[in-house]
C-alpha cells in the first residue's frame, strides 16, 4: 500500500502574523531613559594641553549625604570626602554653598569638589593629603572658551563599574612625597603598591564640553561630554568649558596600594562601592565673578591671576 504524504500545514494568515509582532514588542519592555548612550568618552588622553591654573584644597566634612541623582533609580549612601565649600551636605542651597568657607587657597574657590572615601583591605580609612584642582584650556577656539556656568553639576567616572575604567578618565599612579612630579606616568586602571616614601595618587578627568542647557541630568553625565584630542566639542555640545581634573594623593605610610580597596565604606557595608567604581562629583559653587577671570585671563589670554600662576 503505497504511502501517504502528510499534507503540509497551511501557512497562517496575514493577520495573525501582525497580531503576533504586535503581541512581541508589547512584552518586550522598552529601554528606560536612564539606558540611553553616555555622550562621548574620551579616549587615552592624558594630555595636559594649554595653559592651565590650580587650586589646593585640603579635606573638609566627610559624610554619606544624597546630593546628586543617582543611577538606576535607586539611592546612594556611600560616604565620600569633600573639598573645597565646608557648608555642602544634603539640602544646602547654592547661595549658601557659595557664601561659605572654603578648604581651597583661594578664599573665592567656594566651589564644591568629592570623592568617595578609600578604605584598604584592613578596614582602615585612608583621609586624602589633598586635592589639587587643574582647570586647562585644551580647546580648539581659545576665544570660544566659557567658564562653567554657575549651579552647573557633573559627574566623572563610573560609580558601578566593574571592571577598569577608560584610562584619561580614571588613573592610578605613586607619586614621589619629595618631588610629586617625579610620578610613574598615568598608566594604571588599578592602583599600584606604593612605598613608604610615595604617595597613592588618583586622577579624575571630568568632561569639558556642555549641552548649554541643563545644569544636571539623569546621573550627572549626560548633559556633558568630552572634547576630542583637539579640544573640540562633539554635536549636541556646542559649549566649550575647562578641562578639569583632580589629582587626589593619600599618604602611604608603612607602604599600601594593590587593594583590595573599597570606596564609600567598609566591604560588605550597603552601597560600598568596589575600586574600580572610583568617580568624581563637582558643583560649580564658586564666586563665578572670580572664576570668569581665572578662565578669561588665564586660560584664554595665559595670565596669572589671583594666588595661583597660570602656567604652560
Amino acid at each position: 500500500m503505497p504511502s501517504r504524504r502528510r499534507p503540509s500545514p497551511a501557512p497562517a494568515p496575514p493577520h495573525a502574523l501582525a497580531a503576533l509582532l504586535i503581541l512581541i514588542t508589547l512584552l518586550i519592555p522598552a529601554a528606560p531613559a536612564q539606558a540611553q548612550t553616555l555622550p562621548p568618552q574620551p579616549g587615552d588622553d592624558r594630555t595636559n594641553d594649554g595653559p592651565f591654573f590650580q587650586l589646593v584644597c585640603t579635606p573638609g566634612q566627610r559624610h554619606a549625604d544624597n546630593l546628586f541623582n543617582w543611577p538606576r533609580g535607586r539611592s546612594q549612601t556611600h560616604e565620600h570626602q569633600f573639598f573645597g565649600s565646608v557648608a555642602v551636605r544634603f539640602g544646602v542651597t547654592e547661595s549658601a554653598a557659595r557664601a561659605a568657607a572654603t578648604t581651597c587657597n583661594d578664599t573665592r574657590d567656594t566651589a564644591a569638589y568629592w570623592v568617595p572615601t578609600l578604605y584598604d583591605s584592613a578596614g582602615r580609612l585612608h583621609t586624602p593629603h589633598r586635592l589639587r584642582v587643574y582647570y586647562y584650556r585644551h580647546a580648539d577656539d581659545p576665544s570660544a572658551l566659557r567658564a562653567f556656568p554657575p549651579g552647573l553639576q557633573m559627574t566623572a567616572g563610573d560609580p558601578f563599574a566593574t571592571a577598569p575604567q577608560p584610562l584619561g578618565v580614571v588613573d592610578w599612579l605613586c607619586r614621589k612625597k619629595r618631588d610629586q612630579s617625579a610620578g610613574y606616568p598615568l598608566h594604571a586602571s588599578n592602583p599600584p603598591t606604593c612605598r613608604p616614601d610615595e604617595y597613592l595618587s588618583v586622577s579624575i578627568r571630568f568632561p569639558d564640553c556642555w549641552n548649554g542647557r541643563d545644569l544636571t541630568s539623569y546621573d550627572n553625565r549626560r548633559h556633558v561630554a568630552y572634547s576630542d584630542a583637539d579640544g573640540r566639542c562633539p554635536a549636541g555640545f556646542p559649549v566649550k568649558v575647562p578641562k578639569m581634573r583632580y589629582s587626589i594623593t593619600y599618604d602611604a605610610d608603612g607602604g599600601f596600594g594593590g587593594g583590595p580597596f573599597t570606596l564609600g565604606g567598609l566591604r560588605g557595608q550597603r552601597d560600598t562601592l568596589g575600586v574600580h567604581g572610583m568617580h568624581g562629583h563637582f558643583w560649580n559653587t564658586w564666586n563665578q565673578e572670580r572664576l570668569e577671570r581665572y578662565v578669561r585671563e588665564c586660560l584664554v589670554f595665559g595670565r596669572t591671576v589671583g594666588v595661583t600662576a597660570c602656567q604652560r
